[in-house]
């Protein structure tokens, strides 16, 4: 059980770094101050699964929308 968890928290921390990234090369528009936004509040959820499958759904949504 520990080794699913170690997986999820270098999951989440990969995405931080992804997101942090798509920050600082395209600037702040609205869908990615609306991606980081749901980042912090995925960190307050008590259904961290559920948020984290959340931050990864608007992750591709950034991701298309960029190219």
């Amino acid at each position: 059980m520990t080794h699913k968890l170690d997986v999820f928290w270098i999951a989440r921390g990969a995405l931080l770094v992804l997101m942090v990234g798509c920050c600082l090369s395209e600037g702040w528009i609205e869908d990615t101050a609306l991606l980081g936004g749901t980042y912090v509040l995925s960190l307050l959820s008590f259904k961290v699964l559920l948020s984290f499958f959340d931050l990864c759904a608007l992750l591709v949504y950034e991701l298309e929308i960029s190219l």
